[in-house]
């Protein structure tokens, strides 16, 4: 299963790499993906088993101090 969600707070690739690491210590979680917009909206793509849901990805990320967007609702914020 894939989860995709949108992280605020990341700066540098240092950053993304700890975020990388630490998701790779959740129970579940087999890959990740960032694509990082620094200071800005990065994209994380998590790959999990089906045991762990979208939800838990995110409260893990918040967790480490990330305000988490799920795409659909960033999308949104971002239309006028």
């Amino acid at each position: 299963m894939n989860s995709t969600v949108i992280v605020n707070g990341l700066n540098c690739t240092g950053c993304a790499g700890t975020l990388s690491k630490r998701m790779l210590g959740v129970a579940g979680v087999t890959a990740v993906r960032v694509d990082l917009v620094p200071g800005g909206a990065s994209r994380v793509d998590v790959e999990h088993d089906s045991m762990t849901a979208t939800a838990d990805v995110s409260k893990a990320l918040t967790s480490m101090g990330y305000r988490v967007t799920p795409p659909s609702l960033a999308a949104a914020e971002g239309e006028d």
